[in-house]
């Protein structure tokens, strides 16, 4: 679930990947979208961060970022610190934008001297024998089942006999930002990588307003910032294709008015109502009202009205567009109890 001031963004946003922002912008910084032009990568704690060589956005390049926890992951420096005070001066008209998408799982690391160059005829890579041929009692508890891992058809002893096995799941749903000063350092917190944000295939739009993330008590003012790190909340790979900090002038609102968490009779309409924008921005309201089924559009209009005919947990979504193009598309979500 995401928080309630967690911004996203969709198709129509497409122009904000681009290396520039819109003239509608009051500052821009593009950090990564293909090329390392502005930032050297290197590692954060025992993680890896890399230009992949298996995923590309479109024509571009990605960066590759193994992630072991939030305290392992990747870094960008800056070949050049940045000022960041106009940023953080006006935390609430600054995004945080990404294109990301999850990856594989890591593999566990062999233990040393069990697989090594030596390998028996008509055996497959992972199964190579160990120093001396079978260890004196056989081999260690468990080891059997990481050497039957890979081949087709076998996911350990249990595959070994049949049994079917379930699949894996992604180990990173979570992503995390920490934009680091030399004045103090914010994080952004957990960013649910929601299949709902989809922007294309497998890649999704994810932008965290600035005043969302945690801001350290020292005076940011003049800070220069210097490094941002990407990091997960589990062991496998996040896939970047673009990274953008972008600040506008008069931002978008997607504020839907009333509590987080709304409780209503099933069967009875309830109406549903979004802050109104600031004066001068012409925007468009699209609501939906069962992410269930992915996000379609239920209604247009700033004030809708909907009617949930059997009980249960449902999620009411709001995405505000700006009808020019030039502005973030923002979204925000809250939940629905239909008693």
């Amino acid at each position: 679930m995401l928080t309630r001031r967690l911004a996203t963004a969709c198709a129509v946003a497409a122009v904000l990947l681009a290396a520039s922002a819109s003239s509608h912008a009051d500052q821009a910084l593009n950090l990564f979208s293909g090329t390392t032009d502005f930032v050297n990568l290197g590692p954060w704690g025992s993680g890896e961060i890399k230009i992949s060589n298996w995923e590309r956005f479109r024509d571009r390049q990605t960066l590759e970022v193994l992630a072991r926890g939030y305290h392992e992951g990747g870094r960008l420096d800056l070949k050049t610190p940045v000022d960041f005070g106009p940023f953080v001066g006006d935390p609430i008209q600054t995004q945080v934008v990404m294109l990301v998408k999850a990856g594989q799982p890591e593999r566990p690391r062999q233990p040393r001297g069990y697989y090594g160059p030596q390998m028996g005829p008509g055996m497959m890579p992972g199964m190579e024998m160990p120093p001396g041929g079978m260890p004196p009692g056989g081999y260690p508890p468990g080891m059997m089942d990481e050497m039957m891992m890979g081949m087709p058809g076998m996911g350990g002893t249990a595959g070994m006999r049949g049994q079917p096995q379930a699949s894996q799941a992604l180990p990173v749903d979570k992503v995390r930002v920490v934009l680091v000063t030399d004045k103090g350092h914010l994080s952004s917190g957990d960013l649910a990588l929601n299949p709902n944000l989809l922007f294309d295939d497998d890649w999704l739009l994810i932008s965290v307003v600035l005043s969302d993330f945690g801001m350290p008590e020292e005076d940011l003012a003049g800070a220069k910032l210097e490094r941002v790190v990407l990091t997960g909340n589990g062991n496998g790979y996040i896939h970047v294709a673009s990274l953008q900090i972008i600040q506008e002038d008069t931002p978008l609102v997607a504020e839907i008015e009333g509590p987080e968490v709304r409780t209503i009779p099933a069967g009875q309409p309830a109406e549903f109502t979004a802050k109104p924008q600031h004066e001068g921005v012409a925007a468009s309201y699209q609501w939906d009202f069962d992410n269930l089924d992915g996000l379609g559009i239920d209604g247009y209009s700033e004030k809708v009205s909907c009617q949930f005919p059997e009980p249960g947990y449902y999620v009411a979504t709001l995405r505000v567009v700006d009808e020019q193009g030039r502005l973030q598309t923002r979204m925000d979500t809250i939940k629905v109890k239909v008693q």
